[in-house]
């Protein structure tokens, strides 16, 4: 028999260290990192205007810029960028009849979807009370300004 196992697992994720080096002893380990193109194809292929995937990619690429090598961002490095997974979101929160990206609909993907995990990273890299400040910077990277 021949089994595959496909595991999702953040570099990041360090609280399992005994269990992630035992599965990296054993298995093959490929990378997997943001796909823009997924998240284009998979949104005009719902249905979406090629236009309005279009500017949602590219505030995708931005936010992903500003947690991970932006110098005026968080500069946390490519294994810290949110998934394509987290950004195709847009999917479950637009109307079903009217297949729009509004800045309401990416204000939902960020607060439900993105948020919590990005207050995790700034919080390694900042105190507390600046965690407000750079959520704030990575809500305008993405296009949702308060």
């Amino acid at each position: 028999f021949n089994i595959r196992f496909i595991g999702i697992m953040n570099d990041v994720d360090r609280s399992i260290d005994p269990f992630d080096l035992a599965l990296r002893r054993r298995f093959k380990w490929i990378p997997m990192f943001c796909n823009y193109k997924v998240i284009k194809t998979e949104l005009i292929k719902s249905g979406f205007d090629n236009d309005k995937v279009d500017e949602y990619v590219e505030s995708c690429e931005k936010l992903n810029k500003y947690i991970c090598t932006d110098t005026n961002g968080l500069v946390l490095g490519k294994n810290y960028e949110i998934g394509h997974a987290f950004f195709l979101k847009i999917k479950i929160v637009t109307d079903r009849d009217e297949k729009k990206i509004s800045k309401d609909e990416k204000k939902i993907v960020f607060d439900h979807f993105i948020l919590g995990t990005l207050q995790e990273y700034i919080r390694q890299i900042a105190d507390e009370n600046e965690v407000e400040s750079y959520v704030t910077k990575a809500r305008e990277a993405f296009g949702i300004k308060p």
